[in-house]
């Protein structure tokens, strides 16, 4: 079940995308590296976003929108 409480730790988002990228999840903004099993939505449109399993939208950045596009 997805959790909407933020979490705070003393690493950096690289480090956890080095580490989770073999689990399933890819970088797809500076700011979100999100698990691909949950995305329920690509959405080119507007810049270029996602939906997730739990109705949250967040966005691709362009330099990270051609890699998503191959895995979908």
């Amino acid at each position: 079940i997805a959790q909407r409480k933020p979490v705070f730790l003393a690493r950096t988002l690289k480090d956890f995308e080095q580490t989770l990228q073999e689990q399933g999840f890819m970088r797809i903004h500076n700011s979100h590296l999100v698990n691909l099993s949950h995305i329920t939505r690509f959405i080119k449109a507007d810049g270029g976003y996602v939906e997730m399993s739990d109705g949250m939208r967040l966005p691709v950045s362009r330099a990270r929108r051609d890699d998503l596009s191959r895995y979908f």
